[in-house]
């Protein structure tokens, strides 16, 4: 089993988890999650090795683009530990403001915005508030 968007599998997962209902559906969700993404990323890997081998000039350069490649990760790895993202994106202005101004403001935007204002929600029967407060 291979999930292109693994994240509601991980959360069955951990939901399942959390709750202590481990069985033997959620040991094969579980099992079938890891091997169907182990076997993708094991095809790519050997591909990827068979490649490099294949070429010559690869194996004469691997070390500096080791370097090459792996010197921005360490960049980016000290960047979000301590956190300059943010003091980036803050530094930025909003360069998208522009385009989003232009969609919010179009016929087609305020059209269909008009149109789901005038949806109702209603809740369905024999729904339970499951909510709860802390304290």
């Amino acid at each position: 089993m291979f999930v292109p968007c693994a994240g509601p599998v991980l959360a069955a997962i951990t939901v399942a988890g959390a709750r202590g209902e481990i069985n033997a559906d959620i040991v094969a969700l579980t099992v079938s999650l890891a091997v169907g993404t182990a076997v993708p990323l094991l095809i790519f890997a050997l591909a990827g090795r068979r490649v490099a081998e294949r070429v010559s000039a690869f194996r004469t350069r691997a070390r500096r683009l080791r370097i090459a490649a792996g010197a921005p990760m360490i960049v980016l790895a000290l960047a979000l530990a301590f956190n300059v993202t943010d003091a980036i994106q803050r530094a930025l202005p909003d360069y998208t403001s522009a385009a989003r101004k232009k969609v919010e403001d179009s016929d087609a935007a305020r059209h269909k915005t008009a149109r789901r204002a005038t949806v109702e929600v209603r809740p369905a029967a024999g729904i339970q508030d499951c909510s709860f407060t802390f304290g």
